[in-house]
């Protein structure tokens, strides 16, 4: 499931599980990304990041086998301030109607 949220100037885009394959085109700009599969490297392909130009991408993962998040999704999110349960823990985001978005975390980002 995709969920665009709208909030005024602010808007956030969770993208669930999707895969890159099956990324839309047709995506708004949003304030910020919900970054699919936990950073997956078949997830949150560059057409994705280029099509939406969030400013904050939050990535829900933790202690994994499987190398989440892939360092070539961080690579793609390279123009966003990535905050990661992993490593912030708990992470709220908080948008504004005229286009600003605070974000708290549990912990300091290491």
């Amino acid at each position: 499931m995709v969920c665009s949220v709208h909030i005024g100037d602010s808007a956030a885009l969770f993208t669930g599980d999707l895969p890159a394959t099956q990324e839309l085109t047709a995506l708004p700009d949003c304030t910020v990304l919900k970054v699919a599969h936990h950073g997956a490297r078949t997830s949150t392909g560059p057409l994705l990041i280029e099509k939406t130009t969030p400013n904050i991408a939050v990535i829900s993962v933790g202690h994994n086998s499987f190398g989440h998040p892939a360092p070539e999704v961080l690579e793609r999110l390279a123009g966003a301030k990535v905050y990661r349960t992993d490593l912030c823990g708990a992470v709220t985001v908080t948008m504004t109607a005229d286009g600003e978005a605070r974000v708290e975390t549990w912990r300091k980002a290491r």
